[in-house]
């Protein structure tokens, strides 16, 4: 209910961030030349970062524009652009970033200077400024929330007020409140919130709990007040009317009750589904805010932003960690069911060989070796998760690591099985990456084939002492599509292909 299906990879969930192992070297020394050439024109102290395609090509350099229509990034060959349906994600390459350095006064609490690594320094030290931030040491004092809104935005705020129809809440960090309808806020958890130490990022999984996330994902017909009891977290049904500074007025059973703030853990509005509302992107700063966004623009050496819930604001590079775009033009291959599936044992039927073994008649050898799964129990086999983790080796979906590198929407399959699927019109293209997972290597060979309407896409035996191989191939016109996988030289090894996308 309050994530939002895009992250910044860990890889990523796209795939469009893991590069082909044979084009890292490249990516790298593309990288080396971008930060050399910022220096030596005098762009030093700008935010370095990568924008990377629906293709995955990768551009690096310092941002220069970003519209309605393309961004475009100062690089070491010259000002490139890219159209804004082609991206798939701007990502900050200078570790933290910088928000300013502020002339200290008496009257201003002092700043704890943290390096790129964590470790505080002394201010009398001088530090290039795209290597630090500052940070407010009485932060830790403040009174620090999680706030949810509905369209998956997810910010840590000092303040929270909600009055009549609308809610206000000031960012951590920031002076300035927000003000945006009641009806955007989702949830507030008010317990358990610390600023971080030596670090600008909160720790979000300390925050938000099993517990936690178990009471957002649970749909009810009121309001909920969250309380702690004996360690554990507790909800009261009812209507939350008004939320200050000091106190939460509540409704139950036709009675308002106030309860004072600091005895309250958290607050979960009654949403129902909301309607799907145009999303532009999803930004993440470095202290973990989740800004979902329907307008994204840089202006003034200011990334400016509309939210979706009807909110704006503005980030410094410095301190924007990544935008993600949502790709509706990239379908996960994991996302899209067979239309078959079909997985046989290890030999086909040999009448020479085959008829005089009495052991195995030819009755019984059919039966061993027919589809595993059929189309009738397809869909809830996958449901169910029959296909993944099933006697057979396959799976499909979750990750896969090749040449130390983590992909997700893998699949694997192991010799004998094919998978079919038909595809829908608009697609163009598949990309991915195909070899032997690390952990079989390195003397493993699976043959893996790839077949569009009938037309041999891609053939080739993988092996373990080989570099992965990627997968770049065009389907223009092709509806059905099947992947192979067979045993090469007797081995019986899965092949694996990870970061599976087809492009629209």
């Amino acid at each position: 209910m309050f994530e939002t299906p895009y992250r910044t990879p860990s890889a990523s969930t796209d795939g469009v961030e893991q590069s082909n192992p044979l084009n890292q070297m490249t990516n790298f020394i593309t990288i080396f030349i971008a930060i050399v050439f910022a220096v030596s024109v005098g762009f030093a102290d700008s935010v370095t970062f990568e924008v990377t395609d629906v293709e995955g090509h990768k551009i690096v350099g310092s941002l220069e524009k970003l519209s309605d229509d393309e961004v475009t990034l100062k690089t070491a060959s010259g000002s490139q652009s890219l159209r804004k349906e082609n991206l798939a994600s701007i990502k900050s390459l200078t570790p933290f970033g910088s928000v300013g350095a502020t002339p200290q006064t008496s009257e201003q609490p002092p700043a704890i200077i943290f390096h790129v690594d964590g470790r505080p320094l002394p201010s009398s030290r001088y530090i290039p400024p795209d290597t630090v931030r500052k940070v407010d040491a009485n932060a830790n004092n403040a009174d620090i929330s999680l706030l949810f809104l509905t369209d998956g935005s997810r910010v840590f705020v000092t303040e929270y007020v909600a009055r009549g129809p609308d809610a206000s809440f000031t960012l951590f960090g920031k002076t300035t409140p927000n003000s945006v309808p009641l009806s955007e806020i989702a949830a507030l958890i008010m317990t358990g919130v610390t600023a971080p130490a030596n670090t600008p990022k909160f720790d979000i999984e300390k925050v938000l709990t099993p517990e936690w996330q178990t009471f957002l994902r649970t749909q009810t017909v009121d309001d909920r007040l969250i309380v702690t009891r004996a360690g554990s977290l507790d909800a009261f049904n009812g209507i939350i009317r008004e939320a200050t500074r000091e106190r939460i007025v509540f409704e139950t059973d036709g009675e308002q009750m106030p309860v004072p703030r600091a005895k309250v853990s958290g607050l979960i509005y009654r949403r129902t589904s909301a309607t799907q509302r145009p999303e532009l992107a999803v930004v993440t700063d470095v202290a973990g805010n989740r800004y979902v966004v329907s307008e994204l623009k840089f202006e003034n050496d200011k990334l400016l932003w509309q939210g979706v819930a009807n909110w704006s604001g503005e980030l410094s590079p410095n301190v924007c960690e990544s935008i993600v775009f949502p790709q509706a033009n990239v379908i996960p291959l994991t996302a899209l069911k067979p239309v078959t599936v079909v997985r046989k044992l290890s030999f086909d039927w040999n009448e020479s060989t085959n008829a005089t073994d009495e052991k195995t008649p030819k009755q019984l050898f059919m039966q061993l070796t027919s589809p595993r799964f059929d189309n009738a129990k397809l869909a809830d086999g996958l449901a169910s998760g029959l296909l993944n983790n099933s006697l057979s080796g396959n799976e499909v979906g979750g990750t896969v690591q090749l040449d130390g590198v983590v992909y997700d929407n893998c699949l694997r399959l192991s010799g004998k099985t094919t998978l079919t699927y038909e595809l829908p019109e608009t697609v163009v293209r598949l990309r991915g990456i195909a070899g032997i997972d690390d952990a079989d290597r390195p003397n493993s060979r699976a043959k893996l084939s790839i077949a569009g309407d009938g037309a041999t896409l891609f053939e080739q035996v993988l092996s373990g002492d080989e570099l992965a191989t990627e997968l770049r191939l065009e389907l223009n016109g092709v509806r059905k599509l099947v992947i192979s996988v067979d045993f090469a030289n007797g081995s019986s090894c899965r092949a694996v292909m990870g970061a599976m996308r087809l492009l629209q």
